[in-house]
């Protein structure tokens, strides 16, 4: 059976203002800036997201100092899809952004065997004040053989993938950290991923494959000040984590472009088929999301790699992809069903 790749367009990119005035008001190169920062993570757990409202305080200054986290944001160039910006560290590549005078879309890669989509999510629309509010969102649909996925009584797999955002900037105020306190405008963020996969046998029509469905959802609060080009702060509420900027120094003129001649189907069930089609070799390793290696291997130029994932958890992922020519770093995100 032909692939066939279908992509449904973009949805709900609206914009909602409840008329109140901001003590501080963003704009784009407050929250994404090219520059150099240091941020602390802090694992001990236990943390509260605090006030919600006007003139909050929030006083974070006995946060630990865990692990300390540098990166780069760059300028960013490539026929492949439509950022101007990545973050780096070292030679890890983090996220693709593409950045206008006032919004700010994260580009998603989806790997598919070796086709590679690209994907945008709007995650900032300035100018943004107290209780203003944006939405966005965007869904695939892609079609398999049955064997293609291992589900070999299927003759047809349609697989719908959706990711949506939702943001409200729910409070303002002073926060304290152990870097120094700041006026700071809050923003609430919660991320939905929905897959859903159905299967067609003969004539039939298509039906809900039980048990492979995945419903992901991931909620942070990030707080930002005026200048910055970063967050200051971010709790992230299904991990328990919380990072916090040390340090920041913006403005580098670099660049760096993305390498995607591998390709890795995605999402992953009980295999992940990871296909070469470049002239590079690649060192391949894959984290959970505590850092811990899982996988690692090697895969040469024009050739394809199978992983027996059938034993992960279902959840997110890591894909660390080192091309042993040029040095290059690439990391990817991987969900496995």
């Amino acid at each position: 059976m032909t692939k066939l790749f279908y992509f449904l367009p973009i949805i709900s990119g609206c914009i909602f203002s409840l008329g109140v005035q901001a003590q501080i008001q963003l704009s784009a190169d407050d929250i994404y800036q090219e520059g150099n920062f240091k941020m602390t993570l802090d694992v001990s757990g236990g943390f509260a997201s605090g006030a919600v409202g006007a003139n909050s305080t929030w006083d974070y200054t006995s946060l630990n100092k865990n692990q300390n986290l540098t990166f780069e944001i760059r300028p960013y160039q490539s026929s492949l899809n439509d950022a101007n910006m990545v973050r780096i560290s070292g030679k890890d590549t983090f996220q693709y952004i593409q950045k206008t005078t006032s919004d700010i879309f994260e580009i998603v890669p989806l790997q598919n065997f070796d086709v590679i989509a690209f994907e945008k999510l709007r995650t900032f629309s300035s100018p943004m004040n107290y209780q203003d509010s944006f939405t966005d969102s965007f869904a695939q649909v892609s079609y398999y053989t049955g064997a293609q996925l291992g589900l070999f009584s299927y003759d047809s797999i349609k697989l719908t993938y959706k990711n949506s955002i939702e943001s409200l900037s729910d409070a303002w105020g002073e926060i304290s950290l152990p870097s120094g306190n700041f006026q700071s405008l809050r923003i609430k963020t919660t991320e939905l991923i929905k897959v859903r996969i159905t299967g067609k046998k003969g004539g039939m029509g298509y039906e809900q494959i039980p048990g492979l469905d995945v419903d992901e959802t991931y909620t942070d609060y990030k707080w930002y000040a005026k200048g910055k080009g970063y967050y200051l702060a971010k709790l992230d509420v299904e991990n328990d984590l919380f990072t916090y900027m040390q340090s920041n120094s913006v403005s580098v003129q670099n660049q760096v472009l993305l390498d995607m001649s591998l390709c890795v189907q995605n999402p992953i069930q009980s295999e992940m088929k990871m296909h070469n089609i470049g002239q590079n070799t690649y060192n391949i390793s894959l984290y959970d999301l505590s850092g811990r290696l899982i996988y690692t291997s090697e895969i040469t130029p024009n050739s394809i790699k199978v992983y027996d994932s059938a034993v992960l958890p279902r959840g997110v992922y890591y894909l660390q992809l080192l091309n042993v020519e040029s040095g290059t770093i690439t990391v990817r995100k991987v969900l496995k069903q």
